[in-house]
């Protein structure tokens, strides 16, 4: 009988089981998969926040719906990334096995893309945060500050790692541009949950 090809889909495991491979220095996973996964949880905070900014407007607001559909959609992004990430670095692990230099070089950057791509998105998440923040007609819940925070956490962690792939590449263009680029998004991102939480004084209370 032909052996199936079995795909493993972390992002379908249970919380601890996951975590737990995130732990393990043999795992697949890897740190693109966890700021992807760090990434979906805050715009999950977001598209909370949203809908509780829904519910205490009177009528529909345009860009609060857009907001909602947005963190939803994006939440469900992020969540994919994980295993796209374990993908991207496929061919890194094979080089890295069996070929040279030269190969592994080549594969860095696509090693890279997933993360890259989880501090692009958290880029729009903190801007989306930021107008949602002054969309409420009171008090801001909570949850619009958390998502900020995780989101700049999930930046933070994905650039280091970004760099480190980078270190495997002689390319020192490619290098500079790559430290450059990255610590430009951090700043930024930096800025915008800085923004968001100079707002600190609107926070509502602990709504269970």
């Amino acid at each position: 009988m032909e052996n199936k090809l079995v795909i493993e889909i972390y992002r379908k495991h249970p919380f601890e089981k996951l975590s737990e491979e995130f732990a393990d220095p043999s795992s697949r996973l890897n740190t693109g998969s966890a700021a992807s996964a760090v990434g979906s949880i805050a715009f999950s905070l977001l598209n909370r926040a949203a809908l509780l900014c829904r519910s205490c407007l009177e009528g529909e607001n345009e860009r609060v719906e857009y907001i909602i559909r947005n963190s939803a959609a994006l939440h469900s992004y992020l969540a994919f990334l994980i295993d796209e990430d374990v993908k991207c670095r496929g061919p890194l692990r094979r080089a890295e096995k069996e070929g040279g230099k030269d190969e592994i070089a080549a594969c860095c950057q696509p090693a890279a893309a997933i993360a890259a791509e989880t501090v692009n998105m958290m880029q729009k998440l903190l801007e989306l945060d930021e107008e949602l923040a002054g969309l409420f007609p009171e008090k801001i819940p909570h949850f619009v500050f958390e998502a900020a925070s995780l989101a700049l956490s999930a930046a933070e962690a994905a650039v280091p790692y970004i760099f480190s792939l980078a270190k495997l590449n002689d390319d020192d263009t490619y290098k500079y541009i790559t430290e450059r680029e990255n610590y430009v998004y951090l700043d930024f991102c930096r800025s915008m949950k800085e923004k968001i939480f100079s707002r600190m004084d609107d926070l509502d209370r602990y709504e269970g």
